[in-house]
């Protein structure tokens, strides 16, 4: 039986102290319009009662997609349930990405707000007058 709560101890207890983390994570760069993205929100406890925000501003491809990831190291073991959407950018602009919320032990969290900027697609050379190749064959 001390075993068995050493082992809990050991394994859950840095798990149970830990404070919660609930973040988001966004495309680093500018996105192109038509351009296919994910945004993740990740928790370090089990959430409930997830909220997303509304999306405006892109086209919504799927999602969520949740996942569970659990690791045990030298800091204890570490729990990370996420949840992915699959977004489009639509039109270029700079488009606010509202707060997620979750209720995590009780308690109401968000995350942060972002900004989402999108531009027009490059253009690439269709081939003209200054783009052309010969060849000469022997």
């Amino acid at each position: 039986m001390k075993t068995w709560l050493y082992i809990i101890f050991l394994f859950g207890g840095n798990f149970l102290l830990a404070q919660v983390r609930f973040t988001v994570e966004v495309p680093k760069q500018d996105l192109e319009v038509g351009q296919q993205f994910q945004i993740t929100y990740r928790m370090n406890r089990q959430g409930s009662s997830f909220e997303p925000p509304s999306f405006s501003g892109f086209i919504y491809e799927g999602g969520p997609v949740t996942g569970i990831n659990s690791s045990i190291g030298t800091n204890g073991a570490t729990i990370t349930f996420s949840y992915t959407y699959y977004l489009k950018a639509a039109t270029p602009g700079k488009f606010p990405l509202e707060p997620a919320y979750a209720k995590i032990s009780g308690k109401l969290y968000r995350t942060e707000a972002k900004e989402i900027t999108v531009v027009e697609p490059k253009q690439i050379s269709t081939g003209g007058k200054d783009d052309q190749l010969f060849l000469k064959s022997y």
